[in-house]
């Protein structure tokens, strides 16, 4: 799943003149909206991860899914590539931790997320999509996969510390990869997106992901390992919006 993040700079907005940057009137920058490690869930540690390494993870994923097909056609996300060209060290910031095999990604940044796409590409018609891979390691393979929207945390009505909450998504997809030689594996993961406004009128996008184990290829494919239940994401999601109010 690709994240995405930022592209103006972070203490310093005002007068960038790009549309999708948000003027910022107070100094907050990103890094301080992180969740702390203290509030990770049980058994997470931190990892290295920068905003380039992300950055750079996901446009080569994006590059390499450029020719991949994807039925229905008109369930292509746009919303990764977008973000993902306007992001930065400057005016983004990430949190990485890992569990065993399971691995999560905070990203939070003043560059606005078009969560309209995220929505329009994992409800309706697009609630089950089937992505025919092109080239890689997976060239061949079919991608199925099952989106279902969670609700949201009670911050995003609560508005924690002031924070107003202009747009939030919760995701889970379940996804079953089908390799050419008929193995399956399958694999749990987690989205969630917001825009927060705090007060003064800052506006941050705040991102998590949270990834299972892909776990082995076979025939007939073994369950997938879920990474945590989905109350457990929704109520991680709402301390992370918590965190973006400090």
């Amino acid at each position: 799943m690709a994240a995405t993040l930022l592209a103006c700079v972070a203490a310093t907005l005002a007068g960038c003149g790009d549309d999708d940057a948000v003027s910022t009137a107070t100094a907050v920058a990103p890094a301080d909206l992180l969740l702390r490690p203290a509030q990770l869930p049980s058994g997470f540690a931190t990892t290295q991860l920068t905003v380039s390494d992300l950055v750079d993870s996901d446009r080569a994923q994006l590059v390499a899914a450029h020719a991949d097909t994807v039925m229905p056609q008109e369930c292509r996300a746009t919303a990764d590539t977008a973000f993902t060209e306007k992001v930065s060290a400057s005016n983004s910031a990430v949190l990485a931790a890992s569990a065993a095999d399971v691995g999560l990604v905070e990203l939070v940044s003043t560059v606005r997320r078009d969560i309209d796409d995220d929505i329009r590409t994992r409800t309706g018609q697009c609630r089950r999509t089937e992505t025919t891979v092109a080239a890689g390691s997976l060239a061949g393979a079919t991608v199925t996969t099952e989106s279902t929207t969670l609700p949201d945390p009670p911050e995003v009505a609560n508005s924690p510390g002031g924070l107003s909450v202009e747009r939030a998504f919760l995701s889970r997809s379940d996804v079953s990869t089908t390799l050419p030689d008929s193995t399956v594996r399958k694999q749990v993961g987690y989205v969630g997106y917001a825009l927060v406004k705090r007060p003064g009128g800052s506006v941050f996008t705040v991102s998590l992901t949270v990834n299972g184990p892909g776990g082995r290829a076979q025939n007939p494919p073994a369950d997938a390992v879920e990474p945590m239940s989905s109350s457990a994401f929704v109520d991680l999601f709402g301390t992370a919006l918590k965190a973006a109010a400090r």
